[in-house]
């Protein structure tokens, strides 16, 4: 069965937002080929680039797809990719529409509910559900309740079959995450800039944008829980590892990365970092071929503080533009430690920023305001932390309201954390543009306003 994985970005007034396509389409594109499926990827968004009148509806017939598959991950693809799912339908309506994600996973009762044009959600990881779908639709035995992690009907009836599939280290260990000649204008879709979420330019008259960026995470799951992460929902429901998250094989990692190297690609950008000593990086990196040393620009999330030992092996490694990412959230040393994440305080950053500063290395900071437990009060103690880190040489600051993640214990259990959210449905989610100026919520002690001028207020002082 000719199967198309769809990813379609927030296009809003001009403006394009998720454009960076899930590293599970590549994984399940990749396994789908293994098993002699016919399977291509195809970004929307890059695809109206290259050429405007692209028709989607012509595009599809004149390929003989009869399976799409579309990823809604984040909540903010919500409105773009139901309306894509109706059009489809609309001109084909024998069409197979499926759609996975951590949103659609989180929803998939009210999807299959409320949108009769979508006729399977596979909750969880999908690589093997899919394969089995696809096999039973060729085989004409339209019988789905023994295929696992599948949400679909049955007549008037919505059916959950049990979430009995899940990945881990072995599974992932002959499928690539860089298989990239599935992807269809693959150098089009790299040769963009994908996702700047910092940019230094007005500070050091640089542009923090990376083209040519694989975003890789050699693991999944997380062993924290940040009340504002949806990944509390779902390596609950879809991670089995006690720990909470797994590293793929050095192997497995060193062969996606040089394997993308040899596709032109350049930067390195991982958001994945489950362990404060950082062992397997460390490894991973020295394994790394000689070849391509000082080769790639590495862009790295922090969870924690980073130890000089990493910092070292990412200096020895990679690129002297490379970057080290730190979210501190808050100025207020009580706030983060009643949010969940990985504590430290503000004396303890100083004192690291001063450390990697000694190194040829990049430093990007993320501020906010709003979380819960901050009170009007604690504006001025994350005011006087911006200006201190403004002070210091060579660091980036990106301040920015944090949006909710589906899922999240904030979004699941909101009284806890004395918060209201804006929205509990997906129909809500996809009937209006989400925009990353707002937070969907308010707390106890702010309104939204307040969160958002707080905000405005932070910028103007860094600007």
């Amino acid at each position: 069965m000719k199967t198309l994985l769809l990813h379609i970005p927030q296009i809003n007034n001009g403006k394009r937002e998720i454009m960076v396509i899930p590293m599970g389409l590549f994984s399940i594109a990749d396994y789908l080929y293994k098993n002699d499926i016919d399977v291509r990827i195809l970004h929307y968004g890059i695809q109206k680039e290259i050429e405007e009148s692209f028709d989607l509806n012509r595009f599809i017939k004149y390929n003989k797809y009869k399976l799409i598959c579309l990823d809604i991950h984040w909540i903010k693809q919500a409105k773009q990719t139901i309306e894509c799912i109706k059009f489809i339908k609309s001109n084909s309506p024998d069409i197979i529409i499926v759609v996975g994600g951590i949103s659609a996973s989180y929803f998939a009762d009210e999807l299959l509910k409320t949108i009769p044009e979508i006729d399977f959600v596979i909750r969880g990881e999908g690589e093997y559900p899919l394969l089995r779908l696809i096999k039973a639709l060729e085989s004409n035995r339209h019988s789905f309740q023994n295929i696992p992690n599948l949400s679909y009907r049955i007549e008037k009836n919505i059916k959950h079959n049990k979430v009995t599939f899940y990945t881990d280290a072995k599974f992932y260990e002959e499928i690539s995450h860089s298989n990239f000649k599935l992807l269809i204008n693959y150098d089009k879709y790299f040769n963009r800039l994908l996702y700047a979420d910092f940019d230094t330019s007005k500070r050091f008259g640089i542009r923090d944008s990376y083209k040519n960026a694989f975003f890789y995470n050699p693991g999944k799951g997380c062993p924290y829980n940040c009340i504002y992460c949806g990944s509390h929902f779902y390596k609950k429901s879809y991670i089995k590892q006690k720990k909470g998250f797994y590293f793929f094989s050095l192997k497995k990692a060193i062969s996606d990365i040089c394997n993308s190297y040899s596709y032109r690609i350049d930067v390195l950008r991982i958001s994945f970092d489950p362990d404060p000593e950082r062992r397997y990086y460390i490894r991973l990196f020295n394994e790394l071929p000689n070849s391509l040393k000082k080769k790639i620009r590495l862009i790295f999330d922090c969870f924690t503080l980073p130890s000089e030992a990493f910092v070292k092996s990412v200096t020895s490694h990679f690129r002297d533009d490379s970057t080290l990412i730190i979210s501190m959230e808050t100025g207020s040393d009580y706030v983060r430690g009643k949010i969940n994440r990985p504590y430290f305080t503000n004396h303890e950053l100083i004192q690291s920023l001063k450390k990697i500063l000694k190194y040829p290395l990049n430093i990007h900071i993320f501020l906010s305001f709003g979380l819960p437990f901050e009170r009007s009060e604690d504006f001025k103690k994350t005011l006087e932390i911006l200006n201190t880190i403004t002070r210091l040489k060579n660091i980036g600051i990106t301040i920015c309201p944090i949006i909710v993640d589906i899922g999240s214990q904030m979004y699941e259990f909101p009284s806890k954390y004395n918060v209201s959210i804006l929205y509990n449905k997906f129909s809500n989610w996809a009937l209006e543009e989400i925009s990353d100026d707002r937070t969907y919520y308010k707390t106890t002690f702010l309104s939204e306003v307040d969160i958002l001028n707080s905000i405005k207020s932070l910028r103007n002082s860094y600007e």
